[in-house]
């Protein structure tokens, strides 16, 4: 043996003899030299036959073990494989074979490693040799990967190598005989491709149109006349649309013979594609038929093809048009640009949709060097001033050329600028991404067109800088959280396009920014091109993101923080004076117990501490001692007196603080003496927190999470001790709200601390942990996961847990990878000996996630399948014993049948929750160890990554919840139930559209049980023996169809299936009967399904299904007359519940038009009968039924609903009446006569006087209103205010006819009460609905205000008023309502002139006290109108009835935002410091803390003070002018949060004094 041989080998024998994992092979490395040198012929004919049959059965070992890489595998694979080439052929081949049929703990694994090696080592010799059984080898090795496809296990492994095996066949000269080919591998690999388009694998799709390619091939060698072809198509015939079996089949087949063949072969083709274009699932194969069917198009088939994407994408259904613009569209326009300009003329230019689909075919058009037509620009100016913002952002979009220097020309950029200003306060979170996923593509364009021009242009630079000040205008305080979201989204395009990255900061990106960036930035700041300044890295944009750090969004917050670290720190704008600064304001908000608070003390240390690091070059430890020093300080204050610490210094606000700075970036602060010390410090606060919650029982409960009444005692304990208000709830108390929000906040940052320190310690550079560490910290995490209830607290803990897994396990150390699998191993021992302990309350609390965050991140191959079968055992092992009597099992509710006209419906009753004494024992604190690990198997299958890992045990799981159902204790069948919810979508796909009818919900039968045969004899046992199960079985079923199934040879079976399901159409189950009627509507034939409808056999509950089963087959021509024989049926029926249904279908079906005249008398009959009852009628729906078959003649029902109205004794039946009758009536359209008018304000009156809302108040408004008889009815019923207000909740359109009865004299309160209603709608603190409809009330009563004259001079005031608060709202659809009223008045003048207007007439205004100033609360005003609004209104500050103390704190707010853009000596700074300034007097007058509370707790003032005060951190005024004026407002402010406070009125409002 040579030298080169073995070394690797040797190496590969120490691996394999190495116990425990320690020592340090590359064994990957070593099996690649001993592949490398077997692939010398020289060297292995060196080799002696003992010493090759050594180093197979060497490497046949090291393929067995399961704890290999996968890669590793495979190199071993292949050595073996080119260790048998060098052996003649036929015993090569025959010693494979052996090799497959070899003994592994993985069979499916073992086989696919090989088949891989085989096809992988180069060398396709033993494809074209005879297997010992004189059979080609071809044969067995296409039978071996079938049924390697066949099995769920690794299933992009399993098609590749049917790709490998499909390609290299093709590859040979001649193939085995074609009869044997056909059957043993083209029809059954077809069969296996067919059924696997569904399967969820990421590549599978590409893997499987290659396999069908060669596939194709193959057949075209065999059978050059084309038959096959025909052969593969006829099946498909049968399949819908929405199948992505026949797409994707005739996708492969156009490749093949060319898609006009396919269109002659299959005519419907084109209308089969707009039929599946509403699939999401079906959108990328769509397309790629599609353009194919493009391509092969002729002139005279264009025409209806771009008619028909027309319709498409203006189509009412969302997905379909969201398909065609952005997949159809672009592949229309690059296969035919002259398309593309035809459809500019055919789509409409009144939608918003047209108008998007034109803008994108523009820019296609544009993009492609096409020319666009004439209609291109002027279509560009229109889209740029629509009123839509998505049509402006798409019109923004076709602004720009293909190239990056087909810039936008001069004239454009103005309107472009507009465009895009104003997206950013769209309040869409679509629209958001779509803007900064064009800023991305533009920014870089102008920053090119920038660089290449000289001098760059002016217009582009104007452009620039235009959006730079939108975006940071819209980051000031006030601003909503999409418009934050948004400006800073396209801050960090401007800015990560413009400024190059730092050295250290990052990964590079795609898109570099060029050198020459830096120079033209340092031109334009240095010339000014244009009179443009050109700083946007600047002390002014730090301030402003310095505010956004307040925010309590954490997608705010996190994106400000990632600016400042990335561009604004290295630039140098932080000295270390701020930085002090910043640290100390950090630690003041570290010890509030606001969460929100310590997430903004977080991030202003990590700011500290990264400005401090970019100064000094290395991370300052000081600031990390001093965080570690003040957490352990209050850890030690927390165990001596929790109150006091949860108080004052709750110690979870330090040790956030602490992990920002050590883990926020790249854990640069971390080291082995600071990892000790933290552990140490977190285990003992978690400690401290558990111990506190779980009090008294402690040792009682042992590793059980106490339940939340204990927790509840032991904080009440915790408040007592420290003398704190025990008299009231405690649930409601501050006390008791401090001490349990800084359990459970203490708890979530230390296992988040955990998780990250360990994290970093664990990964390549790290600092590295011990093993004793590592136990420790997984001790603390799971002792937080098994011993609490809070899921904010459970979740922090998973997620931490799932951090140390994922490092641990990719730990090159045996010893670190064994500690969390022995967890696992601890786990599943504690649950085979039933003494796993968990909550009751949380589907098993921590344990599940345990498990699952563990084989999620574990990459070795057998550990998910092994943990599945021990939890499997458990599931499965018997109860323990009870000792009281057992529960019984739930059962079906069964009745008699309903001859003698007892109701037919009946339900699934689940007995009332009374588990076995075995459940009962431990029910409130535990539970089973069954429940536990059905638990376990849930969080298993709803994970994508691990049960793809156990794929091949999914029917044992199914079958396992279907058991578990019937189980007699309570938690094993709700936990039973919650399984088999995660495991239907893994059997069958999740649902694709929210209609439960569907075809895109189906699947075809021969694919459900060709991928889970297994599932097939349990699921008929059950539908055999009924029980709890059956009702789930029948769901799963519900969403298959018999498609396909003939023809692929599933007849046999699904015959027992439909056998199966027949006599549960008359189970006395109302839920099985609804599922089986439509289950057997998609398996049974038209000659079946015929059949059944005509079987007269069985009672009520037969026909009931039987009538069920018609409604679903109501619309198919083939039973037209079984229907109607099965509805006569059912209105000589005695049941309510069967009459309903006939009623039904006589209604919706026009087929069961001919009993029109058995139905009319029933329905009169019914309702005259029950309208005359004194309670309910006999059968709601029945009566509701009749009242529609009524109106199908309107004279006979006009009679009949007279008759019973006149004799009923019921409102509820006189209700019932009523509401089909407004309903038939609005959807007609037709104007109401004087009668339905009365009944329609009747009902009105009735909804008014319960409070109800929604469609049927409004409607009933609508047509009593448009009616003269019907409106004084309304009047008399209720008063003008309700039905101003019941109008304005219901919409918009009633208000022209309010507004109108109001104008006539009929009565003069309505006019003023709707005025009055709508300014009260339009304050910012109503909802949207509520604003958008006031909105829209400004158009309708403008008109009667103005023709009232001088009497409607206050009304109008009243409408100005409204008008000017929603013209600032921050819903753009509020604004751009009330921007439509104002447009007739603003004249040519811009929103702020008019404004200013409106705010100068309600100055001149006595009857409007103090309303001027609320207009500009809901946006950040400019510093114009707030001097309106100040001169309109300038007694403010003094106090009265018409402005409470409150009023100046909420217009403060708004005053807030001019700090940002104000000078030093800016008028606007020295009015608002005036102003904060009057707020602090009027504050500290308060007399107690009672007053101070409730002043400071009114919707907004406490985060407009909060804000104010910030803002002055900032920009502080003189001392010498506002003494300790920003002191004063926080001290008030944590004076309400403490509960602590002594003020002593106006006299002493300066010296107010705020105790800690």
């Amino acid at each position: 043996m040579s030298s080169t041989l073995f070394e690797p080998l040797s190496s590969i024998k120490e691996f394999l003899n190495d116990q425990n994992d320690s020592c340090n092979i590359d064994i990957q490395a070593s099996v690649r030299k001993c592949m490398n040198c077997l692939k010398d012929s020289t060297v292995v004919s060196d080799l002696s036959e003992d010493q090759q049959t050594e180093i197979k059965t060497l490497l046949l070992s090291l393929l067995s073990k399961s704890s290999n890489p996968k890669e590793t595998n495979l190199l071993t694979a292949i050595s073996i494989c080119l260790l048998l080439h060098q052996k003649p052929a036929e015993p090569a081949a025959a010693e494979f074979l052996t090799l497959l049929e070899l003994p592994s703990p993985q069979p499916s694994y073992h086989q696919q490693t090989l088949l891989l090696g085989l096809f992988g080592c180069g060398k396709q010799d033993l494809l074209g040799v005879t297997a010992p059984d004189r059979r080609p080898m071809s044969l067995h090795l296409s039978r071996a990967v079938l049924l390697l496809c066949s099995t769920p296990y690794n299933i992009f492994q399993s098609f590749h190598l049917l790709d490998l095996l499909l390609h290299q066949l093709a590859s040979l000269p001649s193939l085995p005989p074609s009869d044997a080919l056909t059957t043993e591998l083209l029809r059954p690999a077809a069969a296996a491709l067919s059924s696997s388009w569904e399967r969820q694998c990421d590549g599978l799709p590409e893997l499987l149109t290659r396999c069908w390619a060669a596939l194709l091939q193959l057949h075209a060698r065999l059978q050059p006349g084309g038959e096959y072809v025909d052969e593969l198509l006829r099946p498909l015939a049968a399949l819908p649309w929405s199948s992505k079996t026949k797409l994707h089949t005739l996708y492969v087949v156009s490749q093949h013979i060319g898609c006009q063949e396919l269109l002659l072969r299959v005519p419907d083709l084109t209308s089969g594609l707009v039929e599946a274009v509403s699939g999401h699932h079906l959108a990328s194969i769509s397309t790629d038929l599609y353009q194919e069917v493009l391509q092969a198009a002729t002139d005279d088939q264009l025409p209806q093809l771009e008619r028909q994407l027309a319709d498409l994408l203006v189509s009412d259904d969302s997905q379909t048009c969201q398909t065609a613009l952005l997949r159809w569209l672009p592949a229309a326009v690059r296969c035919r640009s002259a398309s593309g300009r035809r459809l500019l003329t055919l789509l409409p230019a009144d939608s918003v949709a047209g108008w998007t689909a034109r803008l994108a075919a523009v820019r296609l058009l544009r993009e492609s060097d096409a020319d666009a037509g004439p209609d291109a620009e002027a279509a560009l100016r229109a889209g740029l001033s629509h009123p839509e913002p998505g049509v402006r952002l798409a019109a923004a979009a076709a602004c720009w050329g293909r190239r990056a220097v087909d810039s936008p020309p001069a004239h454009l950029c103005p309107p472009l600028l507009a465009a895009l200003v104003s997206c950013l306060s769209a309040d869409s979170s679509s629209l958001r991404h779509a803007l900064c996923a064009e800023l991305r593509r533009l920014v870089p364009r102008l920053r090119t067109a920038c660089l290449r021009g000289r001098p760059p242009p002016t217009h582009l630079l104007r452009l620039l800088r235009g959006l730079v000040d939108a975006v940071l205008e819209g980051l000031s305080p006030g601003s909503s959280f999409q418009r934050r979201c948004t400006c800073l989204g396209a801050l960090q395009e401007i800015v990560s396009h413009l400024y190059a990255l730092p050295a250290g900061a990052g990964a590079a990106r795609k898109g570099v920014v060029p050198p020459q960036t830096a120079v033209l930035l340092r031109y334009l700041a240095e010339h000014r091109p244009g009179g443009i300044t050109w700083d946007i890295v600047t002390r002014d944009s730090l301030r402003t993101l310095l505010l956004c750090l307040y925010d309590e969004t954490d997608d705010v917050r996190e994106t400000a923080l990632k600016l400042l670290i990335t561009y604004w720190i290295p630039a140098g704008l932080l000295a270390t004076s701020d930085r002090e600064q910043l640290t100390d304001w950090a630690a003041r908000l570290a010890d509030r117990p606001n969460f929100h608070d310590v997430e903004t003390a977080a991030a202003l240390c990590l700011l500290s501490f990264e400005a401090g690091r970019s100064e000094a070059g290395g991370p300052p430890t000081e600031l990390l001692e001093e965080l570690l020093s003040a957490a352990e300080g209050q850890a030690e204050g927390a165990k001596r007196d929790l109150f006091r610490a949860a108080r004052e210094a709750p110690v979870h606000g330090r040790l956030a603080c602490l992990r920002r700075c050590l883990c926020g970036t790249d854990g640069a602060g971390l080291t082995q003496e600071m990892v000790e010390k933290c552990v140490k410090l977190l285990e003992g606060v978690v400690d401290t927190m558990l111990k506190a919650l779980a009090g008294q029982q402690v040792d009682e409960h042992g590793g059980t999470a106490p339940s939340f009444a204990a927790m509840g005692e032991a904080v009440e304990s915790v408040v007592a001790a420290a003398g704190g208000d025990t008299t009231r709830s405690s649930a409601l108390s501050n006390q008791y709200q401090l001490v349990l929000s800084c359990c459970w906040l203490s708890l979530k940052e230390c296992s988040l601390f955990l998780g990250e320190v360990t994290s970093f310690c664990l990964t390549a550079g790290g600092p590295g942990m011990s093993v004793t560490t590592l136990r420790a910290v997984v001790a603390t995490i799971r002792r937080v996961l098994t011993g609490c209830r809070h899921k904010g607290a459970i979740e922090s803990a998973r997620l931490a847990w799932s951090r140390l897994s994922t490092a641990a396990l990719r730990h090159a150390s045996g010893a670190v990878r064994d500690v969390p699998a022995a967890v696992l191993r601890g786990v599943l021992a504690e649950l085979r000996a039933g003494g796993a302990r968990s909550s009751a309350t949380r589907r098993g609390a921590g344990l599940p996630m345990l498990v699952h965050t563990l084989l999620a991140a574990d990459r070795q191959p057998g550990l998910a399948d092994s943990t599945v079968s021990a939890l499997l055992e458990v599931a499965a092992s018997p109860l323990p014993p009870s000792p009281t009597t057992p529960a019984s099992a739930p059962t079906e509710q069964r009745v008699e049948d309903c001859s003698a006209g007892s109701e037919a419906l009946t339900t699934d009753s689940e007995p009332s929750p009374s588990p076995s004494g075995a459940a009962d024992a431990d029910g409130a604190e535990a539970d089973l160890p069954h429940t536990i690990a059905l638990h376990i198997l849930t969080g298993l299958m709803s994970d994508a990554v691990v049960s793809a890992q156990v794929t091949s045990r999914l029917c044992d799981v199914t079958c396992a919840a279907l058991a578990g159902l019937a189980s007699p204790v309570w938690s094993i069948r709700n936990a039973s139930l919650v399984l088999y919810g995660a495991v239907v979508p893994r059997l069958i796909g999740q649902r694709k559209s929210r209609d439960d009818v569907s075809g895109h919900n189906s699947v075809p039968f021969g694919e459900l049980f060709g991928r889970w045969p297994a599932l097939a004899e349990p699921l008929l046992t059950l539908l055999a023996a009924g029980g709890p199960a059956l009702v789930a079985a029948l769901t799963l079923l519900a969403r298959v169809t018999a498609a396909g199934a003939a023809a692929a040879g599933w007849t046999p079976l699904l015959e027992r299936y439909r056998a199966a399901l027949a006599p549960l159409l008359g189970s006395p189950a109302a839920a099985v009967r609804h599922l089986t009627a439509r289950c057997l509507s998609a398996l049974l034939t038209e000659q079946q399904l015929s059949e059944q409808l005509s079987d007269r056999g069985g009672g009520c509950n037969r026909l009931h299904g039987q009538l069920l089963l018609a409604r679903a087959v109501a619309g198919r021509p083939a039973h037209r007359a079984a229907v109607a024989e099965v509805c006569r049926r059912g209105l000589a029926a005695p049941s309510p519940a069967v009459q309903y249904l006939a009623l039904e279908l006589t209604v919706c079906d026009s087929a069961a038009g001919a009993e029109l005249e058995t139905a009319l008398r029933l329905a009169r009959r019914t309702v005259l009968e029950g309208a005359g009852r004194p309670w309910e009628p006999g059968h709601p729906l029945l009566f509701a039924a009749s009242v529609k078959v009524l109106l199908r003649e309107p004279s006979s029902a006009a009679e009949v609903i007279r008759r019973a109205t006149e004799s009923s004794k019921n409102p509820t039946a006189a209700d019932r009446l009523t509401d089909p009758l407004i309903e038939s009536v609005h959807q007609t359209d037709s104007p109401p006569s004087g009668e339905c008018a009365v009944l329609c304000a009747r009902r009105a009156g009735r909804l008014l006087s319960t409070g109800s809302r929604g469609r049927r108040l409004q409607w009933s408004l609508e047509l009593a209103l448009r009616h003269l008889d019907g409106a004084a009815e309304l009047r008399r019923a209720v008063s003008a205010e309700q039905t101003v207000l019941a109008a304005l909740r219901s919409g918009p359109d009633l208000l022209p006819a309010l507004a109108a009865l109001a104008a006539g004299g009929e009565d003069p309160q309505l006019l003023r009460a709707a005025c009055e209603r709508t300014l009260a709608d339009s304050a910012p603190r109503c909802g949207q609905d509520a604003r958008r409809h006031a909105a829209c009330a400004l158009s309708s009563l403008w008109p009667s205000v103005v023709a009232a004259g001088a009497e409607g001079t206050e009304l109008r005031l009243l409408l100005l008023l409204a008008a000017a608060r929603l013209l600032q709202d921050e819903e753009q659809e509020v604004r751009a309502a009330a921007a439509a009223w104002a447009a007739p008045l603003l004249s040519g003048r811009n929103t702020t002139d008019l404004l200013s207007q409106l705010l100068s007439e309600c100055a001149s205004c006595p009857s409007a006290p103090s309303l001027a100033l609320r207009l500009v609360a809901p946006s950040p005003p400019t510093p114009r109108l707030v001097q309106s609004a100040l001169s309109a209104d300038h007694q403010l500050f003094q106090p009265g009835p018409d402005n409470p103390s409150c009023e100046p704190a909420r217009i403060l707010s708004a005053c807030a935002p001019l700090v940002s853009s104000a000078t030093e000596s800016g008028p606007e700074l020295h009015l608002l410091w005036r102003q904060a300034a009057e707020t602090a007097e009027l504050l500290e007058s308060c007399a107690s803390l009672g007053e101070l509370t409730r002043v400071l707790t009114a919707p907004g003032v406490f985060g407009a003070v909060e804000c104010l005060a910030g803002v002055l951190e900032l920009r502080p005024p003189p001392e010498s002018d506002f003494p300790r004026l920003g002191e004063r407002l926080r001290a008030l402010l944590m004076a309400v949060r403490r509960g602590t406070w002594a003020g002593e009125g106006r006299a002493d409002r300066g010296e107010a004094r705020v105790t800690a």
